[in-house]
């Protein structure tokens, strides 16, 4: 049977998505669960907001989104759910995927406090 991510890792798109993608690979594989689901949420984060950079060289809609992103970081807020949010509203994730996506953040929220239950191999 084929490993899950030997599945997986081939579909991500760019390298940079690539990198926390591979340490969630290898944190699930040393059996670090609560690592790795951190790690696929962190990627998928750090993937959208890549995305509104890159769109803000041409779209002022989108360079908004990422200033409100930086100021929300240089207050050290929680940017996670506003970014999920502002890349269904413009366009980036569908309804479908911003439902997943919506539970592995909310999953994330759980799996990040050692005091919850840490995620099960499947």
């Amino acid at each position: 049977m084929p490993d899950f991510w030997d599945d997986l890792v081939p579909r991500v798109a760019t390298a940079q998505d690539r990198i926390l993608v591979d340490e969630a690979m290898n944190a699930a594989r040393a059996g670090a669960l609560r690592s790795s689901y951190i790690s696929v949420w962190l990627s998928c984060a750090e993937s959208l907001k890549r995305k509104f950079k890159e769109a803000s060289q041409t779209d002022a809609a989108a360079a908004k989104v990422v200033g409100e992103i930086a100021d929300k970081e240089a207050k050290h807020q929680a940017i996670d759910a506003f970014v999920l949010a502002e890349a269904k509203k413009y366009g980036f994730i569908s309804d479908a995927e911003f439902t997943q996506l919506e539970n592995i953040y909310a999953q994330r929220c759980i799996y990040g406090h050692p005091y919850e239950q840490a995620p099960l191999l499947a």
